[in-house]
């Protein structure tokens, strides 16, 4: 009867603290050198984000998709949120600031690499290392920055 009940205990408590945050969708990426100059010119050094961290900018973003920051963002809604994939690029700016992009994306394309025979063959875009760009897509692809200091933030959603 004892171990039913912490059993029990156990379980409220690990459901109550489930995350919103799908883990299997969450990747941090520290740019390379040649990323950071390309699309990070103010970077200057990498912060390693933690659960709160992730948590708090989870919250932020849901705020900025609910006021719909962006006229494009038509389909990007808190509900279907989580069914993005999330990058998690992190870092201290050169004037001391903490910034974050989110980079959110329905799905990835394939990459091609060259076989050892010469020819190109599809394959899979390494998402968790890799930053992922795109130029169009519309709700499919957007970006949340936030500066973690002034608390000023703007969703960006890819054209359509």
């Amino acid at each position: 009867m004892k171990k039913t009940f912490y059993l029990c205990i156990f379980i409220v408590i690990a459901f109550s603290c489930a995350p919103d945050i799908i883990f299997s969708r969450v990747t941090q990426i520290q740019p390379s050198v040649d990323e950071r100059k390309q699309l990070y010119p103010d970077f200057e050094k990498h912060l390693e984000l933690r659960f709160r961290d992730l948590k708090r900018l989870e919250k932020s973003l849901k705020k900025a998709v609910s006021k719909k920051q962006n006229d494009y963002t038509i389909i990007l809604t808190p509900k279907n949120l989580p069914n993005y994939y999330r990058q998690y690029v992190a870092y201290v700016d050169t004037t001391g600031n903490k910034q974050c992009w989110i980079i959110g994306s329905c799905r990835f394309h394939e990459d091609f690499r060259e076989s050892c025979s010469g020819e190109f063959e599809s394959v899979p875009f390494d998402w968790k290392n890799l930053i992922h760009e795109v130029d169009d897509g519309g709700d499919c692809y957007w970006r949340f920055w936030i500066n973690k200091e002034t608390k000023e933030c703007h969703l960006f959603a890819n054209g359509i």
